[in-house]
């Protein structure tokens, strides 16, 4: 893959995140950063656990049988990475259950009329310099209606996405976008509540589903997008290891690249993080400045 990475705000802050704990960045599913392009990136909040010397998914307080409410992330805020306009949104469809099954309303399988929208409740962004940035399986109803007045209760999986360039993927659900409701974009500033991390649409945890694309349009005015490489800045990252600890960070100016497969092992606030494997990354915001 070529081409400059994308440099965005990490979309959480530190002081949300319980003590001891860390943000978890993993490539999706079908991530191919070098070859496809692919780069989108599954984030999620895990917590170090003293008594056991490891990571868990779950809040110290939380006891068996665990459901989503237990999870560290459940009900995170999350912040626009970006200045720009949201363009396409959904907010108010169903979490998965509390023991992590299917919601009654989304029953069907992937693709089905009655299967929820894979991307659950969300948010598109576009900036002024032609990309769009997607935020994922938010908790239902907690975007705010004033940046996703779309009062709509369900969107399905077999609702179209419409692109007709050559070369270029079709970018928005017809349902989720602004355009087709006669809804002006809306103005967000990088750092403005969005939403918070939930367990809508096709997941099997709780965790934010991020992506960063180019797009353009086509004759018709539908949004084609090809996915693009992320940066961070604000925040410091290293190597999760499975039975260690996290180091705290020292220094100040971090920056941590979200494109791992082609990236060379990047020093950030004094720690190394190798091009490859997860990572677990705090905000910045108590310990480091913008990077200059």
């Amino acid at each position: 893959m070529a081409g400059q990475a994308y440099e965005l705000k990490v979309p959480w802050r530190g002081d949300s995140l319980p003590a001891h704990s860390y943000m978890r960045t993993a490539g999706h599913a079908d991530y191919d950063c070098a070859g496809t392009g692919v780069c989108d990136l599954d984030i999620s909040a895990m917590r170090w656990d003293a008594a056991t010397s490891n990571y868990s998914w779950y809040r110290a307080d939380a006891t068996l049988p665990y459901g989503r409410s237990d999870a560290v992330g459940w009900d995170l805020p999350l912040y626009s990475p970006v200045d720009g306009d949201i363009v396409a949104c959904f907010r108010r469809l169903p979490d998965d259950d509390e023991d992590g099954s299917e919601p009654a309303a989304c029953p069907g399988t992937s693709g089905a009329s009655n299967r929820c929208v894979a991307g659950g409740n969300h948010v598109v962004i576009r900036t002024t310099d032609g990309h769009l940035i997607s935020l994922n399986h938010l908790r239902q109803d907690s975007i705010p209606s004033a940046l996703c007045p779309i009062t709509d209760t369900m969107l399905f999986d077999d609702d179209p996405k419409v692109c007709t360039l050559s070369g270029w993927n079709a970018a928005l659900r017809e349902g989720a976008r602004l355009d087709n409701r006669s809804i002006a974009p809306i103005p967000v500033r990088k750092g403005e509540f969005v939403g918070r991390v939930g367990l809508s649409g096709n997941t099997n945890g709780v965790h934010l589903h991020m992506g960063t694309s180019e797009f353009t349009t086509d004759p018709s005015g539908n949004y084609c997008s090809r996915k693009s490489a992320s940066e961070f800045r604000e925040g410091w990252s290293q190597v999760r290891t499975p039975g260690s600890r996290p180091t705290r960070a020292t220094g100040i100016g971090c920056r941590a690249r979200s494109c791992r497969s082609t990236a060379p092992p990047i020093s950030c606030c004094g720690r190394t993080r190798s091009a490859s494997g997860s990572t677990s990354c705090r905000s910045s915001r108590a310990r480091c400045r913008r990077w200059r």
